[in-house]
């Protein structure tokens, strides 16, 4: 339970089945940097958010009571991974193991949002994840 608690919040995801297609590089190098949101639904109560750069991730939850770094490597125009740094605010209960390593899958982008496949290397689940693009702000850079 845990365990898939974990990866729901480290994916800001939500369930189902994911697309067999791939955006087009051009398209996927858009959403490379920038912010965006995880609007709520039945599995998450309240939006996240997250900022990304070219080498790191801030996801915030709960309210902003939860504030997550990651580190992103990019394996392809497409595709990224994402491993956990450290906890920036709220419990280290989230906190990933060590070795953990999220695959995203950039499946659609359009003008307002995109959607993603991701997996992990700790469960079996893949799910789909659509994040508003928000536009505007600079994005910032972490200390780590």
């Amino acid at each position: 339970m845990l365990q898939k608690l974990l990866l729901t919040v480290a994916l800001l995801a939500f369930g189902g089945a994911a697309q067999a297609q791939q955006a087009s590089p051009a398209a996927c190098r858009t959403v490379r940097t920038g912010h965006f949101r995880v609007p709520s639904d039945d599995k998450v109560s309240q939006d996240s958010f997250v900022e990304r750069g070219p080498d790191s991730q801030i996801e915030t939850a709960e309210a902003g009571k939860l504030k997550l770094l990651y580190s992103v490597k990019w394996l392809d125009d497409c595709t990224y991974e994402l491993r956990f740094v450290k906890t920036l605010k709220g419990s280290r209960e989230y906190e990933l193991p060590p070795d953990a390593v999220l695959t995203v899958h950039i499946l659609e982008v359009t003008d307002k949002a995109y959607t993603s496949s991701v997996t992990s290397s700790f469960s079996d689940m893949k799910l789909d994840l659509k994040m508003d693009i928000l536009p505007g702000k600079p994005i910032a850079t972490p200390s780590r």
